[in-house]
């Protein structure tokens, strides 16, 4: 093509050599015909590279989505045989057992459960009196059931807030009984006020009952557990962890914390650990002498339940090694339906159910506290409690508290009798009432 021009160009059809202007429109259809090869050369061979990364990138992007894929299936598998089949209860005979604050509320009644089932029960808590009533109302149950599947039982005062002391005692514990297999973090306090009349001190005592403890103990018992690839944490936490609540602003957000440390703990802990994670969020817990009452326009959709069968359900869902359980049932469907809602909606929409705490000084709506009060009597006669109307049932967002004031005699369960009850309506007894409790 460059020969035939240069031949067509060199001379003219009379023979005469060409003119200026020709030549130079000859050497520039030249250079434009080079650049053009030169050009087309070069564009082609990054448009194959392109095509051979792209089809690489198509390649791992599939790869990736068939792991994702995979690992999904796997999970997911875990859950829907669950339900289908409920996993075994593990057997807890002669497991080292701990629980913290286990004075009184749902820390002793685990205890008492755990004990029943032949564990060797550890017992925590700040107060003297009441974990030795813990202990003896365990001891004349053994005896007045003549079991002896129960071989050993041990408590301790510790005050969870103080790392030092937590060290001390889980070194006594590990001296007297060894490893500790099950932890079970339940002590906490529930102060229900505005949040504008939090002093800074509750603040700081909050957290460092209802979380700090966490760490502590945790930090205590996990290396040993990861040493034996065993064992088993527990976390009490509550569904004001889970769920927005007014005047458990500290309270909240303190087990908001305890759920979110479950969560990393979870994701720390190796793929292959045996160790395993207990997240439990309570609703509402009646039976523990709290006198915070509870508004709600549903209760039969969101009930505060007896102390008796939360204690039944959440020993069950320790025993099924349950990762993160939520009670009631009711309460578990409506969070898991909140949460694929953005946050305004899902708030608008649980304002709706009105489901909340009424702090000290405050009073719920009068319709729907008395309707509460005929659905919480049915609950209570049906399982064998007598009910007096005076909102003393639990009626916060979170679970069982005591009063240190208020105890019952040693190795004796609470009077049913409404004279001689908890919920006595003595000057004394209602000097020593007060807005926040340990459980």
């Amino acid at each position: 093509m460059i020969g035939n021009s240069l031949q067509r160009t060199s001379t003219t059809t009379d023979g005469t050599l060409p003119s200026s202007s020709l030549l130079s429109s000859s050497c520039s259809s030249i250079s434009s015909s080079t650049t053009s090869i030169i050009t087309t050369q070069t564009t082609q061979a990054p448009s194959i590279m392109t095509i051979l990364l792209r089809l690489y990138k198509i390649f791992l992007w599939i790869t990736q989505i068939s792991r994702l894929t995979i690992l999904l299936m796997k999970t997911l598998a875990g859950p829907l045989m669950a339900a289908i089949r409920p996993s075994r209860k593990k057997n807890v005979q002669n497991k080292v057992v701990l629980i913290t604050g286990a004075g009184s509320g749902l820390g002793r009644e685990l205890a008492i459960k755990f004990a029943a089932a032949g564990a060797i029960t550890i017992l925590w808590d700040i107060n003297e009196t009441t974990v030795k009533q813990t202990a003896e109302m365990i001891e004349e149950m053994i005896e007045l059931n003549h079991q002896q599947t129960i071989k050993k039982i041990g408590w301790f005062v510790v005050d969870v807030r103080n790392e030092e002391q937590v060290a001390q005692a889980a070194q006594k514990l590990r001296q007297q009984f060894g490893d500790l297999d099950i932890l079970v973090n339940n002590a906490g306090i529930a102060p229900c006020e505005p949040f504008k009349n939090l002093k800074s001190e509750k603040i700081r005592e909050i957290f460092d009952v209802n979380i700090m403890a966490h760490f502590w103990t945790v930090k205590q018992f996990l290396p040993a557990m990861e040493k034996n690839n065993s064992g088993h944490i527990v976390a009490i936490a509550s569904s004001a962890g889970i769920m927005g609540s007014p005047y458990f602003t500290a309270y909240g957000a303190s087990k908001h914390a305890v759920v979110g440390f479950m969560k990393c703990m979870y994701e720390e802990l190796d793929e292959n650990s045996q160790i395993r994670l207990t997240t439990v969020c309570p609703l509402g817990i009646s039976g523990t002498g709290i006198d915070i009452p509870t508004k709600t326009r549903f209760p039969w959709l969101l009930p505060v339940m007896p102390l008796e069968y939360a204690v039944e359900l959440i020993f069950d869902a320790i025993l099924r090694e349950e990762e993160f359980f939520v009670l009631p049932k009711t309460f578990k469907w409506i969070h898991r339906l909140l949460s694929i809602f953005p946050q305004k909606m899902a708030s608008t929409i649980w304002k709706c159910l009105d489901y909340s705490v009424v702090p000290t000084g405050l009073y719920a709506p009068i319709g729907r506290a008395h309707y509460h009060d005929r659905i919480y009597r049915k609950l209570s006669l049906a399982n064998g409690h007598v009910y007096n109307n005076n909102h003393n049932h639990h009626g916060g967002v979170g679970h069982q508290q005591h009063q240190q004031n208020n105890h019952h005699s040693p190795a004796t369960l609470p009077s049913t009798n409404p004279s001689t009850s908890s919920s006595s309506s003595s000057p004394s007894h209602r000097a020593n009432r007060s807005s926040s409790f340990r459980y």
